[in-house]
């Protein structure tokens, strides 16, 4: 495709992920100097939601919350009950799209009123109790993790943590230009991350996992080009160091801040 629209007339090319297609780039890069290769960035923020949605302290939650929405929704009257307290609807996440677990968290808290009321509703109380055995139990679990103060803890942590890479995610989504804005929003997600409510051990995980290292390789040099000016305003935090290409935290210069998800293991 590059020599049927001339390489004069191709200043970057973004593809999948994968091995081959990294192997493509660089030969691209190397054939044609002044093409700048860039892995697909959604890909990219999808599997670092999908690393942290993994984590042995996030991946119960996900699944509790996913069940309790998913009960209601499969039922036509405690839908409509819950429908007579809010207007916005229970979201459920896509099968590959991992950003939409985060999405349907921040959904979990925006309608936790909606809950509450659904749950103290008289006609929520005679509905289960028209139930047999089984119904009724599902139905008091999914009381039980929607209703539960730690769940809505935990998650308040979990969105608040990852709110970097769903934004980062969203700006890859859109239909705005931003291969020039990458690398500087990457190193600022970084930045936030190290500061969030992960604990090193967590963030290590993520950071240091393929999916993440990929994306800063080619973006500097998109950034350096085609929106130099967001460079003056990274500053690497010097936990990092740079080790063929891939830019990997250092545990000897890392301070670990007060961990919100620590405290509420412990």
């Amino acid at each position: 495709h590059i020599e049927d629209i001339g390489p004069d007339n191709c200043v970057l090319v973004v593809t999948d992920n994968a091995a081959n297609c990294k192997g493509a780039g660089a030969r691209i890069e190397k054939k044609f100097p002044h093409i700048t290769w860039v892995g697909c960035l959604a890909h990219c923020s999808d599997l670092m939601l999908k690393d942290i949605g993994g984590l042995s302290w996030v991946e119960p939650l996900l699944s509790a919350i996913r069940a309790g929405f998913k009960f209601i929704r499969s039922h036509s009257q405690p839908l409509a009950l819950y429908r007579k307290h809010s207007s916005k609807e229970l979201l459920m996440p896509g099968e590959t799209r991992f950003g939409s677990l985060f999405l349907m968290l921040q959904r979990y808290l925006d309608v936790q009123q909606s809950l509450q009321a659904l749950f103290a509703d008289p006609d929520w109380a005679a509905w289960v109790e028209a139930q047999g055995s089984k119904k009724q139990a599902k139905a008091e679990k999914a009381r039980r993790d929607l209703g539960r103060k730690s769940n809505t803890k935990l998650a308040k942590a979990i969105v608040a943590a990852t709110e970097p890479i769903v934004n980062l995610l969203r700006m890859a989504d859109s239909q705005v230009p931003c291969t020039g804005k990458v690398y500087h929003t990457v190193w600022s997600l970084k930045e936030m991350l190290l500061t969030s409510g992960l604990s090193f051990v967590d963030m290590l995980e993520v950071c240091i996992h393929p999916s993440s290292r990929m994306i800063p390789k080619g973006t500097r040099r998109a950034a350096v080009r085609y929106a130099p000016s967001a460079l003056h305003s990274v500053r690497r935090p010097s936990c990092y160091t740079c080790s063929g290409g891939a830019h990997i935290l250092r545990p000897d210069r890392f301070v670990a801040p007060a961990s919100t998800a620590m405290a509420m293991r412990s």
